[in-house]
This record gives structure tokens, sequence and C-alpha cells, in this order.
């Protein structure tokens, strides 16, 4: 259910308002319910004029889940990982491996069918947290869909990270009890350039 609500953002649900409050202003003009015109007409400006907002500014990013997150905050996740540090290129990298249970991705599938997308970065925010970093304001493509490399598969990238470059690499892994699947956060790279 939190993967749905990560997906539906505010302009949509008041675009879906809009959509109810255009119909029922046509259903009273073709009724001629003359009494109603005036409700009707004032609730789909009221409706148009938060959509026009919403898709105007950054909030159209803020999703259901989000916000219930700002009002009802979730409890606190507790994650296993250990840390390695190394130094590749002359750049020095921290890597926090997660151990199961992994915490929990939430992605989309793209148009073609072929990549999963971080839509909205919440899921890995929350691990940030914990891991009290630096969170993310955008969600990226999967890296294999820009580098057209198998090799990339199941890692994010994220080149403008406020701590260097945050590489994310995914994995499949079991939803608690149940038997269905899920992806998850197997490790989070940070590259410090120098």
């Amino acid at each position: 259910m939190e993967k749905y609500l990560q997906l539906i953002s505010l302009s949509d649900i008041a675009g879906i308002f809009l959509i109810f409050a255009l119909l029922w202003l046509v259903r009273v003009l073709a009724k001629k319910e003359n009494e109603n015109i005036f409700k009707a007409i004032i609730l789909l400006l009221f409706f148009l004029a938060i959509f026009l907002y919403l898709s105007q500014n950054d909030s159209n990013k803020l999703t259901i889940s989000n916000l219930k997150n700002s009002f009802f905050p979730s409890k606190t996740i507790k994650i296993k990982y250990r840390v390695e540090r190394g130094v590749v290129n002359r750049n020095e990298y921290i890597k926090y491996v997660f151990a199961k249970p992994y915490p929990i991705l939430s992605v989309k599938m793209d148009k073609s069918g072929s990549y999963f997308n971080i839509v909205n970065p919440e899921s890995v925010n929350k691990v940030l947290r914990f891991l009290d970093l630096p969170e993310l304001k955008e969600g990226v493509s999967e890296l294999s869909s820009v580098t057209g490399s198998v090799y990339d598969t199941s890692h994010y990238r994220w080149d403008k990270y406020s701590r260097g470059i945050l590489i994310l690499e995914k994995t499949l892994c079991r939803s608690g009890e149940s038997l269905t699947m899920s992806h998850c956060i197997l490790g989070i790279t940070i590259q410090q350039l120098y």
C-alpha cells in the first residue's frame, strides 16, 4: 500500500477532483438545475486554482505518503549494516552494506517495461536519515537505462549529492513473512570527490 501512496501526488488528486467538479457542472447544465449552477462553477474554479497551484510549484512532487509521514511519522526503522571505507582512483569512498532484512525500495517501471526508476526518493531518504546522511531531493532512472550497460542494472546514481556521488545498489527480497517479492536496498556507496 505504501508504494502506491508514493506514486500518487497531490496534483493528481486535485486533477481528479477537478474532473468530478467539471462533470457535476455539465450535469447541472444538462438538467437545467439553475439553483446549483453558481455552486458548481465556484467548486470548479476552486479545484482549478488548486490544481494550477500544485502543478506550478515543487509541491507536485509531494505525495500522499510524504504528507502522511509529515503528520504521522513512521516508527524508527532498524537497519543492520556494516561500513566499508577505501580509495579508488584517488577518491575516498564510504560504503554502507545492509544485512537482511534489507530496507525496502520504492521503484516504478518505466514505459518501456525494461527499467525500474526511483520516482520518489522517500524510501531512500528513510535510510539516509537512519544513517544520519543528507537526503536526496529527486529520484533518478536506473543507471543501465542511461549507460546502456547490463553491468549497471540494479544501480542508481546521483551525481549532485551534497557529499559527492551517491550510488545505490538494489536487489530483490521477500516482503516480511509473505511470499511477495520487493525491491530492496543492498548497499549505498558515497564517493567523495576532491
